[in-house]
């Protein structure tokens, strides 16, 4: 009887299960994001250079000038209600790192800078031997208190000091510090980078500041001097890993692991250093890198300081060299130029497509990418254009709805991307750019529309024969490489779980080269400011080019006759006080 009641039960609910419907499959939500500046409360600043969410929810916005503002916002609409200034360009020089310990529920949060007296060697600024650069905290009711928590870090005559900073797991303060060489070597000609490396520069340091008699205060001997001989005498600072020209911004990732973006060398400042003695005989210049940090490994910025006890720091590592047993290649390199802040998005929002991803601001190329790591954290699986047109992104943070925030450098503004879930039914194609090319195919193209999702479940076609490499960039981008073809207009298609969509006639397959030549279009004169004293680093835009009766077969960028580029789309460094012109 048991038996046969517990086959009738499995039969039931054998018959209920075969009776309900098949779930329709679900679309996969785009990545939407609604785009603003703030504004509101009177709130203006210059040049902001690190911001932070705070545990108190407010955003903490400083600039280079030393001027921190904590900004109240609207939580819908974004708007500034309320700024609080914590201190004014008078107070601090150089800030370039913001944090919050958060393991301290003091109120206000005390508030952790990086700043330094500018150590460019101007008149009224850092003397050539001082070793300016400190860690201060801000505290107290109404932030009156501030106490220099450490000092005696370097400042090289370039732009490079103590970044950013962050709290690691285990309590302690994570510096991320730039050097004083270009790439280990005083830089033979006048000008920039002519301080030897000592012997807390180019490295990511630790302090813990909470420890029982902690001291702060750096000392060297001899006092006032850097060389490669000069020893740190006192101060509870240490190298955590060594091998960094000027790590921007440090995260501590929920995973567990510390990730940092690095500055590249720029040529015409010295060459690498090939040994503890000599050099290598030509410029050393590179891109940037994102690096996955580990305590002890070397990841190739010289320090002849160093090398006299660590060999290693002694040679010049290029961040495209493979890994070896002395250097610890980065998880990515070639980054776009001047890749800064970063941050991790920890919001759930969009289905936790975005949850872990690592987000880092491109000043060149003015935009904000996403990184997506593999599952093991040690290395990266895809790097995604999430934003552009930010003029000169320094910056980036993320608040608890999954809202990022961007300093804007040379906008002189914070822009805001807060997440849109709205509930779509279609996409759209609007154009492709090139929109046109040889039938054989291989062109590199980029697709423009809305409410793109994801590479695994997109399908893009031309003349319905699908492009390869497909990569859906943001929402609203896709790149990829044309299929061969047939000559004549053919329809661009793109396909997801959302729907299709079809740009007719959209790109025309071009066999044999026209009669008529085509018109360079360089695009408008470029203003950009001078981040690092005597260079700028300026985006080139050819997109605007045009040829009426066929395709662009290749484009060259000129400076006074020598070669920049022959990408249509591409960033260079532009050495001043030196004028020239610019041509595609």
């Amino acid at each position: 009887m048991l038996g046969r009641l517990l086959v009738l039960s499995s039969g039931l609910a054998l018959a209920l299960i075969a009776s309900l419907p098949v779930p329709a499959a679900r679309a996969v939500q785009p990545i939407n994001f609604t785009r603003g500046t703030l504004a509101g409360a009177g709130f203006a600043t210059t040049n902001p250079s690190t911001i932070a969410v705070g545990p108190d929810g407010r955003l903490y916005v400083a600039n280079t000038n030393g001027a921190i503002q904590a900004l109240t916002l609207d939580p819908t609409t974004k708007t500034v209600t309320a700024v609080q200034q914590i201190t004014t360009d008078a107070d601090l020089q150089e800030v370039f790192g913001i944090a919050f310990d958060p393991n301290d529920a003091s109120s206000p949060p005390p508030i952790y800078v990086t700043n330094t007296v500018s150590g460019f060697g101007d008149a009224g600024q850092a003397p050539a031997g001082s070793y300016p650069g400190k860690i201060t905290k801000i505290s107290g009711p109404g932030y009156a208190t501030r106490t220099d928590i450490i000092t005696g870090l370097p400042v090289s005559n370039s732009g490079h000091e103590a970044n950013g900073l962050a709290f690691g797991p285990d309590g302690k303060l994570y510096i991320a510090h730039g050097s004083t060489t270009n790439a280990g070597v005083v830089n033979p000609n006048p000008g920039l980078f002519q301080r030897a490396e000592s012997p807390l520069s180019g490295a990511v340091l630790v302090a813990d500041i909470h420890a029982a008699g902690f001291d702060g205060n750096v000392a060297y001997n001899p006092p006032n001097t850097y060389s490669d001989t000069v020893d740190k005498v006192s101060g509870d600072i240490a190298v955590y890993a060594p091998g960094f020209r000027n790590p921007y911004d440090l995260v501590w990732h929920s995973n567990g692991r510390l990730y940092a973006t690095d500055n590249g060398p720029n040529g015409g400042f010295g060459p690498g250093s090939q040994d503890c003695t000599t050099a290598f005989p030509a410029d050393a210049a590179g891109l940037d890198s994102l690096e996955l940090v580990v305590a002890g490994n070397y990841y190739g910025h010289p320090n002849r300081n160093r090398g006299r006890t660590d060999t290693r720091q002694c040679t010049y590592h290029a961040n495209t060299e493979p890994a070896s047993a002395g250097y610890t290649a980065p998880i990515e390199a070639n980054l776009p130029a001047s890749s800064d802040g970063l941050a991790e998005y920890t919001s759930g929002v969009f289905g936790g497509q975005m949850q872990g991803d690592l987000l880092y601001a491109a000043w060149v190329d003015s935009s904000l990418h996403r990184v997506k790591l593999s599952p093991d954290g040690a290395s990266v699986a895809s790097d995604t254009t999430l934003a552009t047109g930010l003029t000169n992104a320094l910056d980036v943070a993320i608040g608890s709805d999954g809202t990022i925030y961007v300093a804007e450098y040379g906008g002189n503004s914070v822009t805001f991307l807060k997440p849109d879930e709205t509930p779509v039914s279609s996409i759209s194609v609007t154009s492709i750019f090139p929109a046109g090319g040889p039938t054989a195919g291989g062109q590199q193209v980029t697709i423009s529309g809305t409410n793109f999702t994801t590479a695994a479940e997109t399908t893009a076609t031309i003349g319905g024969a699908a492009l390869t490499n497909v990569v859906v960039q943001n929402s609203t981008t896709i790149t990829g490489t044309t299929p061969a073809g047939v000559a004549g207009a053919r329809d661009v298609t793109v396909t997801n779980s959302i729907g299709t969509a079809t740009l007719a006639g959209g790109y025309t397959y071009t066999s044999g080269g026209g009669t008529t030549p085509p018109v360079a279009n360089a695009g408008p004169d470029i203003v950009t400011p001078i981040a690092h004293i005597d260079h700028a680093h300026v985006t080139l835009d050819a997109r605007a080019s045009t040829d009426a009766d066929g395709f662009i077969v290749s484009y060259a960028w000129t400076e006074n006759g020598t070669l920049l580029s022959t990408n249509y789309l591409d960033s260079v460094q532009g050495n001043m006080p030196s004028r020239s012109t610019r041509s595609s």
